[in-house]
């Protein structure tokens, strides 16, 4: 039988910290720290293969932070078996709360690894990332639109004009602005705003019909705020920033389903539908259900989510259904990984096994206590000098 050792990665921009951790016997078998190399974690790993004469299972792991799937991809192309752990999901001991450097992370990580209390990040392929950064490239364009907006309301105000209409940035409110008298260097400095917010615009039509070329279909993100009784789904267009529907019934996988083949009809099946939840106390069962009825279906992992301040202010399911369904579709999130059923049953045995370990540390310190406090009663009586 092979020894299998739990390799955590504490990673940063600039170092590496490694610990190689025994989940069986509880021995830490070897710890480095060295640069942000990955030749160097190879050889790492090489020099624990070759201690154990290669017969050990090595798993290593990191963090979900600053280098994204840049490390997994180089370290599974040399076959490793690497994983990215979301951080919300470990465990985190006492002493690790208190001490926290990187040995101890990269300790913390590895006993996560050993024992299966994490949830993985699930990483795209290359077509899904390249869609993900192109779009989170026109949400930028968008924040500096909205930025330069802000900027000649501000500056118009300033100067005391005030637009006496509803809705600005209609054909009549710009109209408005272009007939504002100001002097010669106002009217520039307003030109100049103006000619970098229609820049902005085309730009922003320009990537979005491309968008349209590349993915052909209309794409749709559903978000779902579950809870043990109810389902709360949003169906947002993340190019047009358009809500098309949404509803609040009953925690029934069919009324979901239901849900989306109502928006099939809608678009004639020419759409393209992405569903996603939280991680949360409905756990794998609903993204299995869904799945098993061809949904495609992804459970995002809370603390890699983009929150609006609309949304940390206003708290109710349907807001946290469009911001999920929004994050979908800005690709502002990591996916939790889920395993097949094999993983699952080793996972739930290695718990198993941990929390026999707590019984049987609670067993021995209730002997220590019970022997502990008997010699203190004999000591009161006289029995025991």
């Amino acid at each position: 039988m092979k020894s299998i050792l739990s390799v955590g990665m504490d990673v940063h921009k600039n170092s590496f910290s490694l610990c190689a951790y025994d989940g069986y016997t509880g021995e830490i078998v070897s710890e480095s720290t060295f640069a942000s190399d990955v030749k160097l974690v190879i050889k790492f790993i090489e020099t624990l293969k070759s201690r154990y004469e290669n017969d050990v299972e090595i798993k290593c792991g990191y963090e979900a932070g600053c280098l994204g799937y840049s490390l997994y991809k180089s370290l599974t192309a040399r076959g490793v078996d690497c994983i990215i752990l979301a951080p919300t999901t470990m465990q985190v001991s006492a002493k690790n709360k208190m001490v926290k450097n990187d040995r101890m992370d990269a300790l913390n990580i590895a006993k996560n690894l050993a024992s299966g209390s994490y949830k993985s990040v699930y990483v795209p392929d290359e077509e899904d990332v390249e869609i993900k950064e192109y779009i989170r490239m026109i949400h930028d364009f968008k924040k500096e639109l909205k930025r330069v907006k802000q900027e000649i309301c501000a500056f118009v105000l300033r100067h005391g004009y005030q637009y006496d209409g509803k809705s600005k940035w209609t054909i009549r409110y710009m109209n408005w602005i272009r007939e504002l008298e100001m002097s010669e260097i106002q009217r520039e400095t307003l030109n100049e705003y103006i000619a970098e917010m229609e820049n902005l615009n085309d730009k922003i039509n320009r990537f979005m019909n491309r968008i349209d070329e590349v993915t052909m279909k209309s794409i749709l993100s559903v978000g779902m705020d579950v809870h043990k009784n109810s389902f709360s789904l949003c169906a947002y267009d993340g190019y047009t920033g358009e809500i098309v529907s949404e509803s609040t019934f009953a925690s029934d996988v069919k009324l979901v389903i239901k849900f989306i083949e109502t928006l099939k009809s809608r678009y004639e099946n020419d759409v393209e539908i992405k569903c996603g939840y939280e991680a949360g106390c409905l756990g794998y069962s609903l993204y299995k259900s869904l799945t098993a009825r061809g949904v495609d279906c992804i459970i995002l992992a809370p603390t890699t989510m983009q929150v609006s301040a609309k949304n940390k202010m206003v708290k109710n399911d349907r807001m946290d259904a469009l911001n999920i369904a929004k994050n979908l579709a800005s690709g502002s999130y990591k996916s939790v990984y889920v395993p097949d059923e094999e993983d699952v049953e080793i996972k739930e045995y290695i718990r198993m096994i941990h929390d026999f370990k707590k019984e049987l540390k609670r067993v021995k310190q209730e002997i220590c206590a019970f022997v502990l406090r008997h010699v203190v009663l004999r000591q009161e009586k006289g029995l025991i000098k």
